[in-house]
């Protein structure tokens, strides 16, 4: 085991009483056991010894790590006036003090304090932060602080630098605010818990208001050169994609209960985006905003996939069941759908995205969900996400068709949510996501879907979207229920 190096202190004190000589014989004793070694005029000055040279000797050595210097109120008088070995002692310590550059290695110890609990100080000491042994109630606590500084074991030790962010090397400069309220996001709710919604409400806020710069305000004619100006504005866009994913990573991961309703209306109000939602515009094409189409789809799915990693379902719940009260552009008329709303296909990208690749695809637009994945998320994470929205549909009459889910990577039989429905406690969980009460329910819809058969999916594609039953049997479910 390591043990700490052999420290060495001279305490100063006034013989003012005999009960403060003992009270500080007592401490020299306590910090002896505590592998302190005390140099003390009551056991280190003998007779015929020259008293104010034994003093100097001690406050000068560098033999001694720390001078304690017990502060009553004879000590204080004496410092003060100069008079007696506290005098002595004072004048040679206020030299060190005030012209060498370790002046910590003076202690002063607070042994009384007056009626209105100021420590009894000499003039000098003032301005030095103290140890107050003068309260029994704090005393254990204190001497703790004491006994820490002789060895120079602080309870709270500076922290080591680190390096710069390397977002400071970054080429391109931090343009949105999202980055900077993500920045400070853990510290803040760390902080403030209560202040979540708001933080919540501002960031989306932000995110909404930026969406706005992305829109292709002089559209090309030919789907070619639309295309490509739709591809620039979609790289464009990613980094402020990027803010918005690692922002729900973070707000599910650690859930902090916030209020779902903030992110619902923030997905009512994305399809805003599809028509101009500022003054000004008279005449507009459909062109100019028909890719927020993708944006919009590509936001849903994400944030599914996210809450479905970290196994989030309240949210799930609140995200997949409710009903979504859309708005388009500046009208104040609403109406009332499910999470399929924001599923629209969108084929402007089509004859660029081929040309400019070399290749045919089923869907173009699954495949650029698929090419955008962040490096911080999984391209499985993404379709086990759509898939979801699929199956969940499916459960409760939602029309949701799951592009990507020929990039499928697992077993078609692995699907971990629906996998663990032979576990009594994860039915009881997720029942209400599956819309049901109880297992006699599910095996029901089971049955109907199994009876449907699967969907199909790409004409081109060899296999059809997995079905539920795929993951499980119903008898499965039954039977350890």
């Amino acid at each position: 085991m390591n043990s700490l190096p052999q420290k060495k202190i001279f305490i100063s004190y006034s013989w003012s009483t005999h009960d403060h000589e003992d009270w500080v014989l007592s401490l020299a004793h306590q910090l002896m056991g505590d592998g302190v070694e005390v140099v003390l005029d009551k056991w280190d000055l003998k007779e015929g010894q020259d008293k104010f040279h034994f003093m100097e000797t001690m406050v000068t050595s560098l033999d001694i790590d720390k001078v304690l210097m017990i502060c009553d109120k004879k000590y204080a008088e004496k410092a003060d006036i100069r008079v007696g070995g506290v005098g002595t002692e004072t004048q040679i310590i206020t030299s060190q003090v005030y012209n060498q550059v370790k002046q910590e290695k003076f202690i002063p110890v607070v042994a009384e304090v007056d009626e209105n609990g100021n420590a009894f100080l000499p003039t000098y000491l003032k301005s030095l932060i103290y140890v107050d042994l003068s309260s029994e109630a704090s005393y254990a606590l204190e001497y703790e602080k004491l006994l820490r500084n002789i060895y120079n074991r602080p309870s709270v030790s500076k922290p080591k630098i680190g390096k710069a962010p390397s977002y400071l090397l970054e080429d391109s400069p931090i343009t949105y605010k999202t980055t900077a309220l993500l920045r400070v996001m853990d510290s803040q709710l760390d902080k403030f818990p209560a202040r979540v919604n708001l933080f919540v409400k501002d960031f989306l806020a932000e995110f909404d208001k930026n969406l706005l710069d992305f829109s292709i305000e002089s559209p090309a004619e030919t789907f070619l050169e639309l295309g490509e100006q739709i591809m620039d504005k979609l790289t464009q866009y990613q980094l402020l994609r990027d803010d918005y994913l690692h922002f729900i990573d973070r707000l599910f991961r650690d859930d902090r209960n916030f209020d779902v309703t903030i992110i619902i209306r923030f997905f009512e109000c994305l399809p805003m985006h599809l028509s101009p939602r500022e003054e000004g515009y008279r005449q507009w094409k459909t062109t100019t905003f028909d890719h927020f189409k993708l944006i919009n789809h590509e936001l849903f799915i994400y944030t599914i996939a996210i809450a479905l990693k970290h196994d989030n379902l309240r949210i799930l719940e609140e995200l997949l069941l409710t009903k979504y009260f859309f708005k388009e552009g500046r009208s104040d008329r609403t109406e009332q759908f499910s999470y399929d709303y924001l599923r629209n296909h969108f084929d402007y990208l089509d004859q660029y995205y081929k040309k400019l690749t070399g290749r045919n695809y089923d869907n173009v637009h699954a495949d650029v969900l698929m090419s955008r994945v962040p490096q911080f998320l999984q391209k499985q994470e993404l379709v086990t996400g759509d898939l979801f929205c699929y199956h969940i549909g499916q459960l409760h009459d939602i029309d949701w068709f799951p592009i990507t889910y020929g990039y499928n990577s697992r077993n078609r039989g692995d699907f971990e949510f629906f996998n663990r429905l032979v576990s009594k406690r994860h039915f009881a969980k997720v029942k209400t996501l599956l819309g049901v009460e109880n297992v006699n329910e599910f095996k029901a819809k089971m049955s109907a879907l199994d009876a449907k058969g699967a969907d199909r999916g790409y004409s081109n594609y060899r296999g059809r979207i997995p079905a539920i039953c795929h993951y499980i049997n119903s008898d499965d479910v039954i039977s350890q229920i």
